[in-house]
C-alpha cells in the first residue's frame, strides 16, 4: 500500500465526515459546540495562568536583564534605600546597567479637584535598558531635570489610557502640564497602553524621574521611597550568575549602612519567571486540574451524542462492511469523524480565548493599585 493511496483515502475520509456534519447540522452544531465551551474554559484558564506565571513579561531585552532581589536573614525581601542603589550603580563591576524603580501614589491637582494617580518612580538609565513603547513624544533621559525660569520643571510621561482620559489625546505635548502633590510637571511623552516592564503587572498612569522624589516628598528616612527601591540589571556579556551575587554581595557589605549590611543578594533572570511568583506553580497546576474536569464533562456529553447517533449509522456500517470495507478502514472514517469535531471546536474556542482576553486586558485586578494582565495568545496557548 502506497503512501499516496493512504492520502487519498485521508481525503475520502475527511470529504464523507464533511458531508455527515452538514448533513445533521443541528447535532454537529452542538458537539462543537460543547466541545468548544469545555476547550474554551480551560483555554481561557491557561492563558490567565500563563500571563501571570508562564509568560508574564513581554519585554525587549527580557534574555538580557533580570532582577536584583535582597532578602533579610529571615528570608523576607527587602527593598532598598536610594543610596543604596547609588552605591550599586557606582561600584559594581559585573554589570552593565542598573536601573531602580520604586511605585508611589500621588496627588494629582486639576482645578478644585484633587485625585490619586499611581506613578513609577525610575531612575535615569531606567528606559535605556528597557526601551519604551511610545505613542507620541519621548521617554524620560538622564538629563530630564531641566532648568527653566530658574526653577526646576519636572518631566513625567504619562500612560496612553491617562492622556485619552485625562488629557484630551493632546498631541502638542508642549501644552501639556500636570501637577503632582504641588509640583508642576511637563508632559513629555505618551507611553502606548500594554507597555510592560519587569514591576510586573502593575500598570503606572505615569512615570516620573525618581530624582523628583525629593521634591514630590517622597523621599527620605520613613516616606514611601525609604527601603522600596527594587532594582533591575543587565550582566556584562558571559558574566555568571554566581559573581553577579557576589560583587553586589560585595558592595552590600562594604558600602552600604549597618541596616543593610545584612542582606543577601540574590539574581533573577526575568525569563526564567519572578522568585515571588514561580512558587505559585503547583497552585496554578490544580486549578488547571479543576477546570479540567469542566472539559472532561464536555467530552462526556459528546460521547453520549455520538453513540445515539451511532444507532443510525448502524445501516450504513453495515452495507459498506458488505461491499468490502475493512473493519480498520471502518474505524479510520470513525477517527475522522472525531477529528473534524476536535478541529471545529478548537478553532472555536482559540476564538473565544482571544474574544475572552482581549475583554480581560480591559480591566484591572482588584487590588489598592493599578494592575492588569496582558493576555498573549502564542505557541503554549496554541499548544494547550
Amino acid at each position: 500500500m502506497t503512501s499516496l493511496s493512504l492520502m487519498d483515502w485521508f481525503r475520502q475520509d475527511l470529504r464523507h465526515a464533511i458531508r455527515r456534519l452538514i448533513r445533521r447540522p443541528g447535532m454537529s452544531a452542538l458537539a462543537v459546540l460543547t466541545l468548544a465551551l469545555g476547550l474554551g474554559v480551560n483555554t481561557v484558564a491557561f492563558s490567565a495562568i500563563n500571563a501571570l506565571i508562564f509568560k508574564p513579561f513581554h519585554i525587549p531585552n527580557a534574555d538580557k536583564i533580570g532582577w536584583l532581589v535582597f532578602r533579610t536573614p529571615a528570608g523576607s525581601d527587602s527593598g532598598l534605600t536610594l543610596a543604596a542603589f547609588e552605591a550599586i550603580e557606582r561600584h559594581a563591576t559585573t554589570l552593565d546597567v542598573v536601573a531602580a524603580s520604586t511605585r508611589t501614589p500621588l496627588a494629582e491637582t486639576s482645578g478644585d479637584t484633587t485625585r490619586q494617580v499611581w506613578a513609577l518612580l525610575v531612575s535615569p538609565r531606567f528606559f535605556e535598558m528597557l526601551p519604551a513603547d511610545l505613542v507620541t513624544g519621548r521617554a524620560l533621559t538622564p538629563d530630564d531635570v531641566q532648568r527653566n525660569g530658574g526653577q526646576d520643571v519636572m518631566t513625567a510621561v504619562v500612560s496612553e489610557r491617562y492622556w485619552r482620559s485625562r488629557l484630551g489625546a493632546n498631541k502638542d505635548l508642549s501644552a501639556l502640564n500636570v501637577e503632582l502633590n504641588r509640583q508642576r510637571a511637563r508632559v513629555v511623552g505618551v507611553m502606548r497602553e500594554g507597555y510592560q516592564t519587569p514591576t510586573g503587572i502593575f500598570e503606572p498612569e505615569m512615570w516620573v524621574p525618581l530624582a523628583a522624589g525629593a521634591r514630590l516628598g517622597v523621599a527620605g528616612p520613613g516616606s514611601a521611597l525609604d527601603r522600596s527601591i527594587g532594582l533591575i540589571a543587565m550582566p556584562k556579556a558571559n558574566i555568571p550568575t554566581a559573581a553577579i551575587s557576589t560583587d553586589v554581595q560585595r558592595i552590600v557589605a562594604s558600602e552600604l549602612p549597618a541596616a543593610e549590611k545584612d542582606l543577601r543578594v540574590d539574581y533573577w533572570r526575568v525569563i526564567e519567571g519572578h522568585p515571588e511568583v514561580r512558587s505559585l506553580k503547583p497552585v496554578a497546576a490544580v486549578a488547571l486540574a479543576v477546570v479540567g474536569i469542566v472539559l472532561l464533562i464536555a467530552c462526556f456529553n459528546v460521547a453520549g451524542l455520538l453513540l445515539a447517533q451511532s444507532a443510525e449509522r448502524q445501516r450504513e456500517m453495515g452495507m459498506r462492511a458488505a461491499l468490502g470495507a475493512s473493519r480498520s478502514r471502518l474505524i479510520r472514517q470513525l477517527l475522522t469523524d472525531g477529528l473534524m469535531l476536535s478541529l471545529l471546536a478548537g478553532a472555536a474556542s482559540i476564538l473565544l480565548a482571544g474574544w475572552s482576553s482581549a475583554l480581560l486586558s480591559t480591566f484591572s485586578l482588584p487590588a489598592p493599585i493599578p494592575q492588569q494582565l496582558h493576555f498573549v495568545i502564542d505557541w503554549r496557548l496554541i499548544t494547550f
